[in-house]
């Protein structure tokens, strides 16, 4: 996100999962281990990654909703990290997606973006199958 002018402060996701983990009750430990991360030969595919991981908070809240309604779990209390970031999602992805647009007319890479993306797709698969 620093490469787009964005805060990466503002956008950690792991600080919330881990959250989520100790409320629910669950051992980091006891999850599968991602054993082959993406390697990101350059800037734009590296944007390409972060686009998939941004793009996860808008998918994130209608399982948060799900998670919800079904077994009332909140984001407090074990669902911060499917709802993403919460009420300024919307504004969140906006940014983000101007920032890389502008990156983009001024860098170019565009194909790159998208070989980045496919790589995160790919180990997230691996890691989840």
């Amino acid at each position: 996100p620093g490469t787009l002018g964005l805060d990466p402060d503002q956008r950690r996701h792991l600080p919330k999962l881990l959250s989520d983990l100790r409320a629910l009750a669950i051992p980091s430990a006891t999850l599968p281990l991602v054993t082959e991360s993406p390697v990101l030969a350059d800037p734009a595919e590296a944007i390409g990654a972060l686009y998939v991981i941004e793009g996860s908070t808008l998918g994130g809240q209608i399982i948060s909703r799900l998670l919800r309604d079904s077994l009332g779990i909140l984001p407090e209390e074990g669902g911060a990290f499917f709802s993403g970031y919460g009420a300024e999602n919307g504004a969140m992805w906006r940014a983000f997606c101007e920032a890389v647009e502008g990156w983009a007319r001024e860098n170019g890479g565009v194909e790159s973006m998208v070989v980045g993306a496919r790589k995160t797709f790919n180990a997230m698969e691996a890691w989840l199958v």
